[in-house]
């Protein structure tokens, strides 16, 4: 499964363009650029602070074969997005999947196989079940010693019955 970022001849040697991550609805941007021959993708979303590095929409520092944050200076490797400079230092952007098809940059999106989405249903009910559980421990403990058959006036500071048995 692929979804087109942008077209390969938009990607030069030594830089970096900003492309929309189609897999965010709420408008993150991807970095796109080429290194020794190879394009490479990250979350436009600088490990420091977690601000977008570009210093403009689709404009990115690129200086000594680094690409640098145009937000504190922080430098990464082109090819795995290492940052080796900067207050982030031994952090890294996050890679995104990326392949060339038909003269095109592609988003590259395995799909999962029947069986890894059973699991992950499997795991997201058993989480949820979990929550239950937890809420439930939390309710019984929480009202597991109140009186149930008397209630609480405040006007009179006593419990009183909650409902009047007939003489």
């Amino acid at each position: 499964m692929t979804t087109r970022l942008c077209a390969q001849d938009e990607v030069h040697e030594g830089q970096a363009i900003e492309c929309p991550d189609p897999r965010d609805p709420e408008g993150a941007s991807l970095i796109v650029l080429r290194s020794g021959g190879r394009v490479h993708a990250f979350l436009n979303i600088c490990p420091h602070a977690g601000r977008p590095l570009n210093w403009a929409p689709g404009r990115f520092l690129y200086s000594l074969g680094q690409l640098v944050c145009a937000a504190h200076g922080a430098s990464f490797r082109p090819e795995d997005g290492y940052c080796i400079g900067g207050p982030c230092r031994g952090e890294s952007l996050k890679a995104v999947a990326i392949r060339e098809v038909d003269g095109a940059v592609c988003l590259w999106r395995a799909r999962p196989s029947p069986n890894t989405r059973r699991a992950r249903a499997r795991q997201s009910l058993r989480a949820q079940a979990r929550t239950v559980q937890i809420f439930l421990r939390l309710i019984h403990a929480t009202f597991a010693d109140l009186p149930l058959h008397r209630v609480y006036s405040p006007l009179t500071t006593h419990y009183s019955p909650l409902f009047k048995t007939p003489n």
